[in-house]
Order: structure tokens, then C-alpha cells, then sequence
């Protein structure tokens, strides 16, 4: 899904630029969003007992970091790169997370891990022959 809205939103960073298509994205997604995530965020105890300072700062980073910063490099590399290169990038992020997590310790290598991989490469290999 994500490499169809990657080839679709191109045409909207041509027309209105980087951040004004992400402020669409972001204002058409809401009524998408909302009602996922409206309950959860009720029903959450926000009281300084509950979520630490760390536990605010790893919001914040989520927020601009992990949210904000990648969806506008992704929305800037649109509009300086064809939309095929721009999602075989965004689909090789797992695997490179993957490889960096078994090489560092953090994750096993496992028939799964494998097998996902393999299928990666299939998409992508299958995606970029058209």
C-alpha cells in the first residue's frame, strides 16, 4: 500500500511542493486515523506516575523524528527521484533494519527472517519489472 501511495502522492508534490502535499496526506488521513486511535489515547493514564520523562521524550521523537522527518525526506526524495527508486528504497528499509539487528546482536537469524527477505526481494524484483 505504502508503494501505491508513494506512486500516486508524485504527482501532488509536483503540483503543490513537499510540505504542502504532506499537510494534505496528513489532513486527508485524519478521519482514517481517528478512530484507531482516539479510544487508546483516552483510556491512557497520562499522570507523571505513569509516562516518565523518557517515556515523553520517546513520544516526541516518534513525533518529529520517526514521523515528521522521515515522511518529509520521503515526500523531498519524490520530488527529485522517479516514485519506482523512491518505494524500492522504502521497501529495502526493513531488511537493512533486520541485517543491522542480527550483526549487532539484537535479533537471531531464523528461517522466517529468511523466508521474509526472500519475499522482499521477490516484490521488489517483480515491482521494478514493470
Amino acid at each position: 500500500m505504502f508503494s501505491l501511495y508513494t506512486v500516486l502522492s508524485k504527482p501532488a508534490v509536483a503540483a503543490y511542493g513537499t510540505r504542502r502535499a504532506l499537510a494534505l496526506t496528513y489532513l486527508y488521513s485524519l478521519p482514517f486515523v481517528v478512530p484507531f486511535t482516539l479510544m487508546p489515547l483516552l483510556q491512557q493514564d497520562w499522570g507523571a506516575a505513569r509516562v516518565t520523562p523518557l517515556g515523553w521524550a520517546a513520544v516526541l521523537y516518534l513525533i518529529f523524528f520517526a514521523t515528521m522527518a522521515t515522511s518529509h525526506l520521503h515526500q523531498y526524495s519524490l520530488k527529485h527521484m522517479p516514485s519506482t527508486k523512491v518505494a524500492i528504497f522504502f521497501n529495502l528499509q526493513p531488511l537493512f533494519a533486520a541485517i543491522f539487528s542480527v550483526s549487532f546482536g539484537f535479533e537471531k537469524l531464523s528461517y522466517t527472517f529468511l523466508a521474509a527477505s526472500a519475499l522482499i526481494f521477490a516484490g521488489l524484483v517483480i515491482f521494478r519489472g514493470k
